[in-house]
């Protein structure tokens, strides 16, 4: 991992305002974790799932309009190179709207 934990807490929080809910996908092996970017205790979290072996791959982003929830999703910049990551993240997100009782939009790219 190129960049600390903190810097990655920090990058997650810096975008919060876009959306109603943001969390920083960790992946495992055979699963995924994910760490609130308003969670207090984010950087403790996120340091425990490095060291148990996850490593951070990306941002989920839910963002509500007027009538409907969108999701968006955006891999780290270590990863923007790497398709697997982005069909990683783009899998979650369908599995995260599915889980949701209102069908979600999945919207492509990253709100600016």
């Amino acid at each position: 991992m190129a960049r600390t934990t903190a810097d990655l807490i920090h990058e997650l929080r810096s975008e919060t305002s876009k959306f109603n809910v943001l969390q920083l996908v960790v992946g495992f092996e055979t699963s995924s974790e994910f760490v609130n970017a308003d969670d207090p205790e984010a950087l403790d979290k996120l340091d425990r799932l490095v060291s148990a072996g996850g490593e951070p791959i990306g941002m989920i982003g839910l963002k509500m309009r007027p009538g409907r929830f969108y999701l968006y999703s955006r891999v780290l910049s270590e990863y923007r190179d790497e398709q697997w990551a982005d069909d990683f993240l783009r899998a979650i997100a369908r599995e995260k709207a599915r889980a949701i009782p209102n069908a979600l939009p999945i919207e492509e790219g990253w709100i600016s």
